[in-house]
């Protein structure tokens, strides 16, 4: 996949965030909408917040794991945007109105930064 650099303000950068975060979506989601606005945004080897959920409820209760130990090492390896998943996930965790808060609870952060669940 190749990959665009651009160089703006920070005022520009922080208008760019702003509309992304009102609308819930990342910035390279955001910009795609704008120039092709009838074309679906896909990015390829994608996590999708939808996918790791859907693994996580499929654990029994009480069952500790790691964003990562849900997948396979080939299919982890290949996925472009595990951190960003990962951090969206343990947010959502907290938040006590997100559906992910009622199946899982953020448990602890291994020292390699990894973060650890705990199906409820």
């Amino acid at each position: 996949m190749a990959e665009l650099r651009l160089t703006m303000t920070e005022t520009q950068i922080a208008k760019i965030e702003d509309l992304a975060r009102k609308e819930q979506i990342g910035i390279s989601e955001l910009l795609w909408k704008k120039i092709f606005p009838n074309e679906k945004y896909e990015v390829p080897n994608s996590l999708t917040i939808e996918t790791v959920f859907n693994r996580a409820k499929a654990l029994n209760s009480g069952n500790e794991f790691t964003l990562e130990s849900l997948f396979s090492y080939e299919e982890w390896k290949n996925f472009s945007n595990t951190i960003a998943i990962g951090r969206y996930f343990r947010k959502k965790t907290k938040d006590s109105n997100s559906e992910i808060s009622q199946y899982v609870d953020f448990v602890d952060k291994k020292p390699s930064n990894l973060a650890i669940y705990r199906r409820k």
